[in-house]
C-alpha cells in the first residue's frame, strides 16, 4: 500500500543522554516490545483497526516509560523526529478483522497483561496495560500464556485465540 505523504521519520528508543535497556523477560528492548505490541493492535486506541505512526509512537513511550521506571537504570525515554508532508495519518498496521491465518486475543481490562507465545517460559509477544484502551492483540494461531497482574492479584493460564474473535476472562 502506498503512504499518502513522503519525508522521513526517525524513532529512537531513548534520548541521547540515556542507554537503550533491555529485558530478560521480553527477550529484548523494552520500547522495540513496545512498538511492536502496538503493531499487533495494543496501540488501535480508536479501534478502527489501522495502527497509525502517532498511535504506536504514543503506545510505546508511555509503556517504554511505564516498564523501565522499575528498573535500576531509571526511566528511558524515547524520542520521535518527524519531517512528513501529505495527507491523512499514517497507517503502518492494518489489522485483520477475520481469518487470514491470524487470531485475536481480547484481555479484560482491569489488569496488566502480558502474552507469551506457547509457555510461560516462551518469548512474550505483546503486552496490554491496564490504562491501554485496546484490549485485544492481533496473533498467529497458536497457544498462547497470559499472565495478568493488579494490586492484589496474578492470573496466569493459557489461551487460545480462534480466527474470528477470542474474548478473554
Amino acid at each position: 500500500e502506498r503512504a499518502p505523504g513522503e519525508g522521513a521519520v526517525f524513532l529512537t528508543s531513548s534520548s541521547a543522554s540515556e542507554d537503550s535497556q533491555e529485558s530478560d523477560e521480553l527477550r529484548g528492548s523494552f520500547f522495540t516490545h513496545a512498538f511492536l505490541s502496538g503493531l499487533l493492535g495494543a496501540a488501535d486506541e480508536d479501534g478502527d483497526g489501522r495502527v497509525t505512526l502517532e498511535e504506536v509512537y504514543r503506545h510505546a513511550y508511555a509503556a517504554t516509560l511505564r516498564n523501565t521506571s522499575r528498573t535500576w537504570a531509571g526511566t528511558q525515554h524515547p524520542t520521535f523526529q518527524y519531517d512528513v508532508r501529505g495527507q491523512g495519518d499514517l497507517v503502518l498496521a492494518t489489522l485483520p478483522s477475520t481469518g487470514g491465518g491470524r487470531g485475536w486475543l481480547a484481555l479484560p481490562d482491569g489488569l496488566d497483561w502480558l502474552v507469551f507465545r506457547d509457555s510461560a517460559d516462551g518469548p512474550v509477544v505483546g503486552e496490554v496495560a491496564r490504562a491501554d484502551r485496546a484490549r485485544r492483540l492481533s496473533v498467529k494461531p497458536g497457544t498462547y500464556f497470559v499472565r495478568g497482574r493488579g494490586a492484589d492479584v496474578l492470573l496466569e493460564g493459557e489461551k487460545v485465540p480462534d480466527t474470528l474473535s477470542h474474548s478473554g476472562g
